[in-house]
């Protein structure tokens, strides 16, 4: 069993059946290989990426939600070749050249030199919450929330 978890949802969206509060809010950037085009630009508007291609988290997951409702707001599509459910493959993929992610900046690969990163405009966000019981939560549960409570800052 799992006594108290941290789940990234897009913004808005709370989590069901748990007990939460909001610890962090984020901002996506897109990662990009260091000879894309867009690598060394400061800012994109997320409208540009569009014809893109993309490596993602499966359709369906909160991961992958956040991406796909941006492009939703903008009334744009976008083509996602790959999915993966980890953060490394997709980083493997993105310095492959075979697609351009996006991820909350938090998360995106920042120590790697063939990866960059580009701030942007219109661009997913995402607000991670702690996660516990709602009913008879552990001993251990409620004197961890209650740490995160005094030391967390949103």
């Amino acid at each position: 069993t799992v006594d108290v978890g941290v789940l990234g949802l897009p913004s808005g969206d709370v989590p069901n059946g748990v007990r939460s509060r909001v610890i962090a809010r984020d901002r996506h950037v897109a990662v990009v290989p260091v000879d894309h085009p867009l690598a060394g630009r400061r800012s994109v508007d997320l409208a540009r990426l569009a014809d893109e291609t993309f490596v993602d988290f499966p359709t369906d997951t909160p991961g992958r939600a956040q991406s796909d409702r941006a492009f939703e707001a903008i009334d744009m599509s976008r083509e996602v070749a790959f999915e993966v459910m980890a953060i490394d493959i997709l980083a493997d993929l993105v310095r492959s050249g075979l697609g351009i992610a996006l991820l909350p900046s938090a998360v995106a690969p920042s120590d790697d030199p063939t990866l960059t990163t580009v701030a942007l405009r219109r661009g997913p966000t995402r607000t991670e919450h702690l996660a516990w019981s709602a009913f008879n939560p552990s001993p251990a549960a409620d004197a961890f929330v209650r740490s995160v409570r005094d030391d967390a800052t949103v």
